[in-house]
């Protein structure tokens, strides 16, 4: 592990200016990069930074170069390609990060800002992207195709040798890995469930998956007017059913988010447009991760699908779970103001659960936001839910936003959150979780809110 004799921390005083190249504002001296994970490490080690997450993440890629067989080249390293090195790696790093060259084929970068595990994963499947490339031009070329092993550290990370080890242990296994990446964080492997990944991508690219549909009720409109799509995986006979978070963590952690998400807004468009064929002309709520607001290419999806099923853009809802895992918020914002153009609503899942800047709430486009099961279920027993479910309604009213209260289960939640001005909700009272043959069943049937709301007797 040479790469860790390079990066313990040098005998220069504390605080000394960095030694920086002129090349690049983000190729630095693998003493300096050991510096700046020791003040990253210090500042968690210490609590002294903004909001609960880790700070950074350290990144080891190991270029494996894979020569043509037909022809022999020279050796090839990571320094002889400095050049189009850089330049792939200005592509995606931002002005914060860092990164040395540390071996022959190897490059370490600093990721400076990281707030969670999801985000650490996407920044690595950008950096495998940018370096996985060939060499040679048309002619004779050796194909880079890297191992990627990445480490966030916890509060018991003392040194940069220490997250560098660990980097280098995730690196190893990731050159194991089909997908040629690995996470640790805090010093433990993060579970990945990679045994799955084969049948999950071709589940995928077969239609194998099946999307059920939950209804909303709208207390103004007194009727179901949105179903949310909520994407399942009916495996084989015999084989462990995954849960949904499963589904969706390992679709994040192997690169197949944006194949899932693409699955799940063109079936679930299609399925309920069909649907308003025979009556209800539902609206539909499709989930997206926080990174995937960071692709310059969702907005064209978006409206390719929204035109190939001939889809109102108003009754398309888009939720994202948590705006603090937006790595790169100027290009979020960029994405969420060019799906807004197209006429499409906006909403923050699970508010409340998470860390949500009122300053990036006042930035965004947004139509709605929805209340966590989590203070809903107890609003009529716990005082203190209850004046975060009020508070939440009323902080959305004043941004003129709808409110949606996810996890109702009796009446008197119901009749509760219509007092309080919420404006729809989301559970078992109303309705579960059901397939698009069973959503039109239910259509006919559905419960009358309307009618329990207007009763004086209750």
């Amino acid at each position: 592990m040479a790469y860790v004799r390079t990066i313990t921390l040098p005998s220069a005083a504390p605080g000394a200016p960095p030694t920086r190249r002129r090349d690049t504002c983000h190729r630095i001296d693998a003493s300096d990069l050991a510096r700046r994970v020791a003040a990253r490490l210090d500042a968690i080690a210490h609590d002294r930074l903004p909001g609960p997450a880790p700070a950074c993440a350290l990144v080891l890629v190991r270029l494996a170069v894979n020569d043509n067989p037909r022809v022999l080249l020279p050796t090839v390293s990571a320094r002889s390609m400095l050049p189009m090195i850089r330049k792939r790696l200005a592509g995606v790093l931002r002005d914060a990060d860092r990164y040395a060259i540390v071996g022959p084929t190897e490059v370490l970068v600093l990721l400076d800002c990281v707030e969670s595990e999801s985000v650490a994963r996407l920044a690595m499947i950008r950096l495998l992207r940018a370096l996985t490339f060939r060499s040679g031009g048309e002619g004779p070329f050796a194909q880079f195709h890297p191992a990627i092993g990445g480490a966030m550290p916890s509060a018991q990370t003392r040194s940069a040798e220490q997250l560098a080890a660990m980097a280098e242990v995730a690196c190893g296994i990731a050159g194991q890995s089909e997908d040629r990446l690995h996470l640790v964080v805090g010093g433990a492997a993060v579970p990945d469930h990679s045994e799955l990944v084969p049948e999950l991508r071709a589940a995928i690219e077969n239609n194998r998956l099946d999307v059920h549909y939950q209804p909303q009720f709208s207390f103004a409109c007194r009727r179901c007017s949105t179903v949310e799509a909520l994407v399942r995986w009916p495996r084989q006979p015999g084989s462990s059913p995954v849960a949904p978070e499963r589904l969706v963590d390992v679709a994040s952690r192997h690169g197949l988010i944006q194949a899932l998400t693409r699955f799940v807004l063109n079936t679930s468009l299609r399925e309920t447009r069909e649907l308003s064929r025979f009556g209800p002309d539902l609206g539909v709520a499709v989930n997206l991760s926080p990174v995937q607001f960071g692709d310059a290419d969702l907005p064209d999806v978006v409206a390719q699908a929204l035109s190939v099923w001939s889809f109102p853009p108003e009754l398309l809802t888009l939720e994202i779970t948590e705006v603090s895992d937006l790595r790169d918020a100027q290009a979020a914002l960029t994405a969420m103001n060019r799906l807004r153009n197209l006429g499409i609503r906006l909403s923050i899942d699970d508010f409340g659960t998470g860390f949500s800047s009122l300053a990036r709430l006042r930035a965004m486009p947004l139509a709605e936001l929805k209340i966590d099961r989590l203070f809903v279920a107890n609003m009529n027993r716990s005082r203190t839910d209850l004046q975060i479910v009020r508070t939440v309604i009323d902080l959305a009213h004043n941004f003129e936003l709808e409110v949606v209260a996810e996890g109702v289960e009796d009446e008197a939640t119901v009749r509760h959150l219509h007092a309080l001005g919420c404006d729809a909700i989301q559970g078992y009272f109303y309705a579960r979780p059901m397939g698009i043959d069973n959503l039109r069943d239910w259509w006919d049937k559905r419960p009358d809110l309307g009618a329990l709301l207007d009763d004086p007797s209750a």
